[in-house]
């Protein structure tokens, strides 16, 4: 399907807003800036590396530029003022691969470092300014299972991926969110125990998977 829906919470009602300028299943969407990204997925016949943008004023999807891999169950976040999409599968393989797109400053996506594990159907956040890639579907490499339990995060500044913890465990297809104000959330909080260790206690987030 290429169509969309807009909820009103004021009215409690869906409208249809203008369709999409492809159809696409098992992409991903992401706002940055009001405007609202998509990016990859599936069209019945291949896996797609379009990418459109809807603009909220205008009620219309425009093209932006393609990625550089198809991509479906792929994961874009924004983050600052880029789009980084990460993983996903191009028909053969779950991928490894992550590319970043800075709307109305540059003229294409640019690849960044690859993720340790490859990886589709995930779930992201943002936490102390990082990006945090959760779980999933990997059917390379993993012996007896596909669905994976492993996490990583990304530093942008930085252009590099750290391993964290992975969950009890494996989930694929899942949702993730950051909680703040947890009392006990500068435990979980990479930058709270960083701060621990060096003895100046931290308020910090907590991350809540859901499958």
């Amino acid at each position: 399907m290429n169509s969309a829906e807009r909820y009103n919470p004021d009215a409690n009602q869906w409208e249809l807003i203008q369709p999409m300028q492809r159809q696409r299943s098992d992409a991903s969407a992401a706002a940055l800036d009001n405007k609202i990204y998509i990016v990859g997925g599936f069209n019945g016949q291949e896996v797609m590396s379009s990418a459109e943008v809807y603009d909220t004023l205008t009620n219309q999807w425009s093209f932006i530029p393609h990625m550089i891999s198809a991509r479906s169950g792929v994961s874009l976040v924004a983050f600052k003022n880029a789009l980084y999409a990460l993983g996903g599968f191009n028909g053969f393989n779950r991928l490894t691969t992550g590319e970043k797109y800075l709307p109305g400053e540059s003229s294409g996506w640019v690849s960044i470092t690859e993720m340790f594990c490859p990886r589709s159907n995930f779930a992201t956040v943002i936490l102390d300014d990082q990006i945090f890639v959760i779980g999933g579907f990997n059917d390379r490499f993993v012996v007896g299972s596909t669905t994976i339990n492993f996490v990583e995060c990304y530093d942008p500044e930085n252009n590099e991926w750290y391993d964290a913890a992975p969950m009890n465990l494996n989930r694929s297809a899942l949702s993730a969110c950051v909680i703040s104000g947890l009392p006990n959330a500068k435990e979980y909080s990479l930058v709270g125990r960083s701060q621990k260790e060096l003895g100046q206690g931290a308020g910090g987030m907590h991350v809540e998977s859901v499958a």
